[in-house]
């Protein structure tokens, strides 16, 4: 099937969801200008520290080592995934310890309709399933050794994967909970850590954006108590809701019915494994966070929950003495694996036929002049216009940055408007008014 899907590729494969601009140019512009700070972000301000885009500072450094190497800008993304991916599946056959276990893992994996789904996206959700599998080889590694030496590899993998994602910190959380038993303050100590890292960064490494947490903040901080509550009982009210009836299809319901029987077996069989106790317990404190601070609709439970979920599958196949519930877990995966398919075919065909009107050149030139520009992108043209053209430097070679109004926030006053004006692009500077 993967060979399948790699064929019908064409020369008009490219992003398509609006994430994914984010990440391709804002990659590039990091490769052009060497400044790590955003050129795409939605309000033109970033990050309160660097001044990054809605996703971090991570993703513009890792995707921009192929860009150093030559790659194409069309395609660095895509190939960045598929190599992070090769590698962790390279470890795992590496560490495998039985010769049963690795063939049955390998099959959860490739037969995963997620895997199939993100491996032709130039989302990085590949990245964190990457992420996923990572981290079981480092707990594995760990509960079978319990040495500082595989502690501290773990700590630092569970670090690093928090760059990527903030939530991955949690990762903290529940190792310091399994270690509370045995060492309080260190288990205490990684708790408070998890907690207070997933906070920090993702409130001064990440342009925020409108959703329940920021809102209830801000409704503290005015010492509006009650709607802060309301908000958060509203949102997790809507939240379960969604998590009962949301869905994109057939794939998407099996794929739930996967995650909660990984659930119900990471309770049931908790007591064989280390590894299986966290993982679920991990699993529980990402649920949580997304029914009650987050979403669960619109494809987020399913790129927070998958990644999550594999890491607990793995450890479950890894014990031999669950072969039955081992192979049910991979048959559900392959049944949403096959299920999703005609949808796979249609959102591949959707990228090759996705092309919208370029920019000028003309514009582009003009763009390429200026100099300390914050350009404000109308809507319109968001919507028309083949935004992977825009140049991220002028002839300088100094960056050029854009707002792309996305979501209704404070932005920063922006010294040049792109728009339409008689069904053509224009630049109008904000210093000259219109008559």
């Amino acid at each position: 099937m993967y060979i399948y899907f790699l064929l019908r590729l064409d020369f008009g494969f490219g992003s398509y969801y609006g994430d994914e601009i984010f990440y391709q140019k804002n990659s590039e512009s990091f490769y052009q200008s060497g400044e790590l700070s955003a050129s795409f972000t939605y309000s033109g301000k970033g990050s309160k520290i660097g001044g990054f885009d809605a996703h971090g500072p991570a993703y513009p450094l890792l995707y921009s080592f192929l860009l150093m190497l030559k790659a194409s800008p069309s395609f660095h993304i895509p190939l960045t995934n598929l190599l992070v991916f090769g590698i962790t599946i390279f470890a795992l056959a590496i560490k495998r310890t039985h010769l049963t276990q690795f063939p049955l893992q390998l099959l959860l994996i490739l037969g995963s309709p997620f895997t199939l789904f993100y491996g032709f996206s130039y989302m990085p959700e590949l990245i964190h399933f990457s992420i996923g599998i990572g981290l079981y080889l480092l707990f594995s590694a760990y509960f079978k050794h319990e040495s500082p030496s595989n502690l501290w590899f773990l700590l630092i993998g569970i670090g690093i994967a928090g760059l990527f994602r903030s939530t991955w910190f949690f990762a903290w959380v529940a190792l310091g909970i399994s270690l509370i038993p045995k060492k309080k303050w260190l288990g205490l100590g990684l708790m408070a850590s998890g907690i207070g890292a997933a906070l920090f960064y993702s409130s001064f490494f990440y342009e925020q954006t409108p959703n329940v947490f920021s809102n209830s903040l801000d409704l503290i901080q005015l010492n509006n108590w009650g709607r802060a509550i309301y908000e958060v009982y509203f949102n997790t009210k809507r939240n379960i809701y969604f998590l009962l009836h949301y869905t994109e299809g057939k794939y998407y319901w099996v794929w739930k019915i996967w995650v909660l029987v990984s659930l119900i077996f990471g309770l049931i069989y908790q007591k064989k494994s280390k590894l299986i106790r966290l993982s679920t317990l991990l699993l529980l404190i990402q649920l949580a966070f997304s029914v009650i601070i987050y979403k669960t609709y619109e494809w987020t439970d399913w790129r927070m929950l998958s990644p999550v979920t594999m890491l607990l599958n793995l450890g479950l196949i890894e014990n031999r003495k669950l072969k039955y519930p081992s192979w049910l877990l991979v048959g559900l995966s392959l049944a949403s694996f096959f299920l999703i398919l005609p949808f796979q075919q249609k959102i591949i065909g959707l990228r090759n036929d996705y092309t919208l009107p370029g920019i000028e050149k003309s514009v582009i030139e003009e763009l390429k002049n200026l100099d300390q520009a914050l350009i404000r992108i109308h809507p319109f043209v968001l919507e028309k216009y083949q935004l992977e053209e825009l140049p991220l430097v002028n002839h300088d070679g100094n960056i050029l940055r854009y707002i792309l109004p996305f979501y209704e926030l404070d932005e920063a006053p922006a010294t040049h408007r792109l728009e339409i004006e008689n069904h053509q692009l224009i630049i109008r500077s904000e210093n000259i008014l219109a008559q």
